[in-house]
């Protein structure tokens, strides 16, 4: 299934945290885009921020106003680097929480910044990812980046869970 709902079939009920990166001003617009293409009837979906630290701003919802209004308090700009290593595991540790609850577990990280030590000088401060991502592709949770870096891509469960919203027709 793709974000668009084009597969057809019937789609099961997901855990979705929501965990968007604060230090872009970009971000939250791609959020709500996300968000209105979600089936909250059958998902249940939380919303992260993450910057440098990460705060569940809307505990688990299936009431897309709530997520709506927990986008409009997300501050966003500014700073230097992010922490999608925090973020992926602040996501883990909320998932792991619903236990055995039934459902899919999907992980959207959006407007990742993500980078790799020693290929690019301005990465020395980033934390490596590449683990909890796959800790989390082990426990069967797929993790998407939305509108991320080249890098955030590492962290996608595949190439088709990386995607660039704003060069995609997504309602056509």
């Amino acid at each position: 299934l793709t974000l668009r709902g084009s597969c057809g079939g019937v789609e099961q009920p997901a855990h979705i945290p929501l965990v968007v990166n604060t230090k872009r001003t970009d971000a939250p617009a791609a959020a709500r885009m996300v968000v209105s293409l979600a089936d909250f009837s059958v998902h249940n979906i939380g919303l992260m921020g993450y910057y440098v630290n990460t705060t569940f701003k809307v505990r688990w919802t299936q009431d897309g106003s709530k997520i709506v209004a927990g986008l409009e308090q997300l501050n966003a700009g500014g700073g230097t680097e992010s922490s999608e290593q925090h973020a992926l595991s602040e996501a883990q540790k909320q998932l792991r929480l619903l236990g055995d609850t039934p459902g899919r577990k999907v992980v959207v990280l959006i407007g990742p910044e993500y980078c790799v030590k020693g290929e690019r000088p301005d990465c020395e401060e980033q934390q490596d990812a590449e683990p909890i991502a796959q800790e989390l592709r082990a426990a069967g949770v797929t993790v998407a980046a939305v509108n991320g870096t080249s890098d955030a891509s590492l962290l996608a469960a595949s190439d088709l869970d990386v995607l660039n919203l704003w060069d995609q027709d997504l309602f056509s």
